[in-house]
């Protein structure tokens, strides 16, 4: 049956930033008898750019240590190779506060055939976040009933922000916005719930945060 979930395509979830600045470099120092130079430098301030790794997921600049620091894989390099762009994947039971995550199934790449329910908390990057935008880049798993058309298996529930209803069946290529609410300690909980064995599913969710003052953020029924 055709698809039911709305979704708005006109909206860009990502800040378009300035490219890296260097701050100027460090004049010469000159003792009292040897004319000695400091090495030329440059601070790089990444300032959270965003990024687009070698695997085509989106990231943020960073130096690599502070990217494998947070628990995220290196993708390529950004800012003219100063950095590294830094891809954040997260499944079940975990938590993050990353700019954009990567919500996947157990085992992914692989499909996850097995019942439970899979839980991940998201925290605000920063205080002025006010919404989340959810990218399905893959969603498959049960769909409704085809009697009521109701969600009595599998299901995709966002909680602990604005009330959204419960979604099920393939639905990659869509997405939504989630109110983030506000202050910081109010974080968003998405949970796949999954009945029933042997019925191969596929999750990917691009979790994107949105500042307050954002031209592009999405409209909220």
């Amino acid at each position: 049956m055709p698809n039911r979930f709305q979704y708005n395509t006109k909206a860009n979830p990502f800040v378009n930033v300035s490219d890296v600045t260097p701050v100027s470099p460090v004049p010469p120092v000159t003792p009292s008898r040897d004319i000695r130079f400091l090495p030329l430098f440059q601070v790089l301030q990444f300032d959270s750019l965003s990024c687009i790794g070698s695997s085509n997921d989106n990231g943020t600049c960073m130096n690599s240590q502070d990217c494998t620091g947070k628990g995220g894989f290196i993708s390529g390099p950004c800012a003219r190779s100063y950095g590294v762009c830094c891809v954040f994947m997260a499944t079940c039971g975990q938590t993050t506060r990353e700019n954009v995550t990567y919500f996947v199934n157990q085992g992914y790449p692989k499909s996850f055939d097995d019942t439970g329910s899979c839980q991940l908390t998201v925290h605000k990057s920063r205080p002025d976040i006010c919404q989340y935008r959810l990218d399905f880049d893959q969603f498959s798993i049960t769909g409704p009933e085809p009697v009521n058309h109701i969600c009595n298996n599998d299901q995709f529930i966002v909680s602990g922000g604005s009330p959204v209803p419960g979604i099920c069946g393939y639905n990659t290529g869509n997405h939504m916005y989630v109110d983030a609410g506000f202050g910081i300690n109010n974080p968003i909980i998405l949970t796949f719930v999954t009945t029933g064995s042997n019925t191969a599913r596929n999750w990917k969710v691009k979790i994107s945060q949105i500042p307050c003052s954002a031209s592009y953020r999405g409209k909220i029924p």
